[in-house]
């Protein structure tokens, strides 16, 4: 199989982040574009807002394997 020219790589799916370790691995992008990438990225840490999150089918009671004492 021939391998995929960068340019064929739409410029959205180079710094995807489940992508960014293939691409890097691969050539198609170097680390120094990604830090530029990231340091042109803008601050939105205000705009977030926490969730508390319990997980699912998993009962923290202190027990070891979840079993009742």
């Amino acid at each position: 199989m021939e391998p995929v020219s960068r340019r064929y790589i739409p410029q959205k799916m180079l710094f995807d982040t489940r992508l960014i370790e293939r691409n890097l691995s691969e050539s198609f992008i170097t680390s120094q574009e990604l830090e530029v990438h990231l340091s042109k990225l803008v601050d939105v840490s205000e705009q977030c807002r926490r969730l508390d999150t319990k997980p699912l089918g998993v009962q923290l009671d202190g027990t070891e394997d979840g079993e009742d004492a």
